[in-house]
């Protein structure tokens, strides 16, 4: 870094941050030995230094630059905006947080700088080098060139890339799979009367169970509400609140767990054709059910194109069957009675 540029920095932070207990004088004396301060809208500095004491520096903010025309006899710093450079520059050009821009005409004598951005250079000219820590430098007149570049690095990173996520995504719906149908078959073997009631009653009326258990979805706060408020009006419901928080969810919870291993095991019958009550039937067909609503994820995984399509889908496919196996064995009261 130069020492006009140092001086620059160091009279923008003067400017933000002033030091207590500066005194006018003290103020005056510096001004007289090294650099002029000028205070207008922008900031022109003045510096003494080894080039003609009539050269100027600039400092900007936001988005701005030189226009066609004008001459700037120092460097030009611009802070938090983009630079657009279409006069002359005798000194450095430099955007930070921004990108700087030589446009057609322009002409920077020393270098070009963007920290946080990227240098352009669209027919003008730069004398000295062009720095960046941003994104890169546009080769001059040669956008479009430089377009199909980036794209041809974009490309060849996903191309590199999908391998790697496709066998990731899938390994993720296979573990989910693995998880519920695992769940699923201890479900089937400790309560298989509960969870083939469940499925009857979703099978003897799939709408009304979907709309009972979409109701109690959006009642749900509702319902919260009022079981607070029938516990605040007594002693002994005050001390009961905390229990009702955690149980109501816990409830909805519970419920739709048995919903979801109900309706897989109606789906399971469907694709299988295995039926019966009885614990082997129940967990091959929650097992069965399980995979086939769990397929969509998986053709997600497999056709990255038509990932947003396929996820929403299943999405819907999980949370129709979840509603209504929710509703059913709301209905059916966790299985205990036939509908």
């Amino acid at each position: 870094m130069t020492i006009r540029r140092l001086l620059a920095l160091l009279a923008l932070g003067s400017l933000l941050s002033p030091t207590p207990g500066l005194t006018q004088d003290t103020t005056s004396r510096r001004s007289a030995d090294s650099s002029r301060k000028v205070i207008d809208g922008n900031i022109t500095i003045r510096v003494g230094t080894d080039r003609d004491s009539t050269e100027t520096d600039r400092i900007e903010w936001g988005r701005n630059g030189v226009a066609a025309g004008d001459t700037v006899r120092g460097d030009f710093v611009n802070f938090f905006g983009d630079t657009d450079i279409r006069g002359v520059v005798l000194g450095d050009a430099v955007s930070l947080v921004g990108d700087l821009t030589v446009h057609e005409g322009a002409y920077v004598q020393g270098d070009a700088v963007s920290v946080g951005g990227r240098v352009r250079v669209t027919g003008g000219e730069v004398g000295g080098n062009i720095v960046t820590s941003g994104r890169g430098t546009w080769r001059e007149g040669d956008d479009e060139a430089d377009d199909e570049a980036d794209d041809a690095d974009r490309a060849a990173t996903r191309d590199r890339d999908e391998p790697h996520s496709i066998l990731g995504a899938l390994f993720a719906v296979f573990v989910a799979m693995a998880m519920l149908g695992v769940t699923g078959v201890i479900a089937a073997a400790v309560i298989p009367q509960r969870l083939d009631t469940i499925a009857r009653r979703l099978e003897a009326g799939v709408g009304r169970a979907f709309a009972a258990g979409l109701i109690l979805e959006l009642g749900f706060v509702p319902i919260l509400l009022l079981v607070l408020f029938t516990l605040i009006i007594t002693v002994l419901g005050i001390l009961l609140i905390p229990f009702a928080v955690v149980a109501l969810p816990l409830l909805y919870a519970v419920l739709g767990a048995l919903g979801w291993f109900a309706t897989a095991t109606l789906v399971g019958r469907g694709i299988s054709g295995v039926q019966g009550a009885d614990r082997g039937a129940m967990m091959r067909s929650v097992v069965v059910g399980t995979v086939v609503l769990l397929l969509p994820f998986a053709l997600a995984a497999l056709l990255p194109s038509w990932g947003g399509g396929l996820i929403a889908l299943a999405g819907g496919v999980v949370w129709v069957a979840t509603t209504a196996g929710f509703g059913a064995a709301v209905l059916s009261r966790g299985g205990r009675r036939e509908g």
